[in-house]
């Protein structure tokens, strides 16, 4: 029986391949409406100024984000 891919593994993914193609993750919580809400932010490397890429709200859509950006080739799990 094949193991579920957690939100933890897919973050830890997602920062692992930003980190190969010169981005990073930032992971903010903010408040929302009374409600903490976490965002999650993806940049490129830059001077003189980090460039914003792109922020997606979950884990599954920052992964993709995060390969889309980088030109990183889908492989299975």
């Amino acid at each position: 029986m094949a193991t579920a891919y957690t939100d933890e593994q897919k973050l830890r993914d997602a920062k692992r391949i930003a980190r190969d193609g010169g981005c990073f993750v930032v992971v903010l919580d903010v408040q929302m409406q009374g409600k903490t809400v976490r965002k999650y932010l993806l940049y490129r490397e830059a001077t003189p100024r980090n460039q914003l890429v792109g922020k997606r709200m979950n884990v599954g859509a920052l992964l993709k984000l995060a390969k889309d950006a980088t030109k990183v080739v889908d492989t299975p799990h």
